[in-house]
């Protein structure tokens, strides 16, 4: 479910094809994998069975996508995964994956990442995907902008359309912060709650204008970054 969520945020850019596929960054034995198409980065932690050397690596898209066949196919406990200079190989219960690597340097997703917040909200995530999904078929004429208004005890969601009209809807939340209002692509943030799971979810940002970090609570594994509209 990881690869698939970091394989549906990645881009399709002529230009900078190292954005055309995911980064798998080791660290010891964590294993990163990561994804950005500039509008919102995906970052997924695993610990690894055996601790390796350093390393950052960019796997095509389309190479994901057949190892998550492979992975759907077979339903392995682990996957072997070999780097080279030019090629990675994948190996699932014994069938092997051979793919080359993109070259070019990934963007230094770390930086991206703010280290501090001013706000946060706790959100029931089925609410809260369901009042997104609703407003989002008003949002679609108006690329697909929602607007999110949160005080201490409510976050009210909202969507506008010349033509199918308004759309409101509004729900508890905790905030830890100032009352907040800010916008965010309606089907970004229905994709990111599905890709992070978990009955609550936390999202939090610096302003209006800055980047948003949605979580599962008290999950550190993995996280969705979301610019604002």
């Amino acid at each position: 479910a990881r690869i698939q969520w970091v394989i549906g945020s990645g881009a399709n850019d002529d230009v900078r094809p190292v954005r055309n596929g995911a980064l798998f960054h080791v660290e010891g034995s964590v294993l990163r994998l990561v994804s950005t198409d500039t509008y919102r980065l995906c970052v997924a932690s695993s610990a690894l069975a055996e601790p390796t050397d350093t390393g950052q690596w960019i796997i095509p898209g389309r190479a994901l996508r057949e190892l998550l066949n492979l992975m759907e196919e077979h339903s392995p406990e682990a996957v072997a995964c070999q780097f080279g200079q030019n090629e990675a190989r994948f190996a699932v219960s014994g069938t092997s994956l051979t793919t080359r690597l993109i070259e070019g340097k990934f963007p230094n997703y770390e930086k991206l990442i703010p280290k501090t917040h001013t706000f946060r909200l706790t959100l029931d995530a089925l609410l809260l995907r369901q009042a997104v999904r609703r407003a989002a078929i008003v949002a679609r004429e108006d690329v697909s902008k929602i607007d999110l208004d949160a005080d201490g005890e409510s976050l009210r969601i909202s969507a506008s359309s010349g033509t199918v009209g308004t759309c409101r809807e509004e729900m508890t939340c905790g905030l830890d912060g100032k009352p907040i209002c800010f916008a965010l692509n309606a089907n970004y943030l229905a994709q990111a709650l599905d890709a992070v799971g978990g009955e609550i979810v936390t999202l939090d940002g610096t302003g209006p204008k800055s980047p948003m970090i949605l979580r599962a609570a008290g999950d550190e594994s993995c996280l969705v970054l979301l610019m604002p509209i």
